[in-house]
């Protein structure tokens, strides 16, 4: 499965947390099962000639990597839970 949460959210907005827009739909898909992520990323997104308003900054990708290997440590604890209750 793959999640696009760059083109779904179309912007940099934030939650109240403060956790991007686009890193809560990626946790979303990741947690879900999804094995590719497509996003954005550029390193003057308002220059950018296609997709700026959504891009993240390339100062952003550690941290976006980050987020992704905790969503996917949780879908990693979901798997296993499901299997233990597998008949």
């Amino acid at each position: 499965m793959c999640v696009d949460p760059s083109h779904a959210i179309g912007s940099r907005r934030a939650g109240p947390e403060g956790i991007l827009d686009v890193m809560h739909v990626t946790a979303q898909g990741v947690i879900a099962g999804a094995n590719l992520i497509l996003a954005d990323f550029h390193p003057a997104p308002g220059q950018a000639l296609v997709d700026g308003p959504q891009a993240l900054l390339l100062e952003e990708l550690p941290k976006f990597l980050e987020d992704v290997q905790i969503a996917r440590e949780a879908y990693e604890k979901r798997l296993a839970l499901a299997q233990r209750y597998v008949k």
